[in-house]
């Protein structure tokens, strides 16, 4: 993953607005526009959303909303960010920091998001966390600060409740 400092990542995430503004669509591995979650301000128009498509990731994987990050973690913790000063908002509080094992992010399409931990020695792999939704459809990354899963009706099954949290005071004047 390219690190970047917060002027080229304010500079990135500008140049990422105006082409969104043009019609352009941003998406990562397994994600895709938002259509559920948000109901007001221009940040509306570029939240994350990922798709229960059976997509497993691995440590430094990021998703991107209008002002939080949300991150898989090289530690195996799953971690939501208010980019405008880093702090963490949220955390599935799954972090290994032991050989040999591993935590990975499964999205699976039974609707479950889950942390799932193996070892490098063997022994199988099984789940460490989970948000036992079944029949959802897709996670947002909102504008307003929370990480929603929602079914294909637009109900929300399950939520990081960081609606407009304090430490994260950009995500003020929107709602999901």
């Amino acid at each position: 993953m390219l690190k970047l400092g917060k002027t080229k990542r304010a500079l990135a995430m500008a140049a990422a607005a105006v082409a969104l503004a043009g019609g352009a669509t941003l998406a990562g591995a397994g994600s895709a526009n938002a259509s559920f979650g948000c109901t007001g301000g221009d940040g509306c128009n570029h939240q994350t959303a990922i798709r229960f498509d059976n997509s497993s990731y691995y440590g430094n994987h990021e998703w991107w909303g209008p002002f939080t990050e949300l991150k898989m973690q090289t530690d195996g913790n799953f971690v939501l960010y208010c980019n405008a000063n880093g702090n963490p908002i949220w955390a599935s509080n799954t972090d290994v920091s032991y050989s040999p094992y591993h935590n990975y992010l499964q999205f699976q399409n039974n609707g479950n998001m889950t942390i799932w931990q193996y070892s490098s020695l063997g022994g199988g792999t099984y789940p460490v966390w989970n948000t036992n939704t079944p029949n959802a459809y897709e996670a947002i990354v909102q504008a307003d600060g929370n990480f929603v899963i929602y079914n294909s009706s637009g109900t929300a099954l399950w939520s990081s409740n960081t609606y407009h949290p304090s430490n994260c005071p950009a995500t003020a004047g929107y709602w999901g």
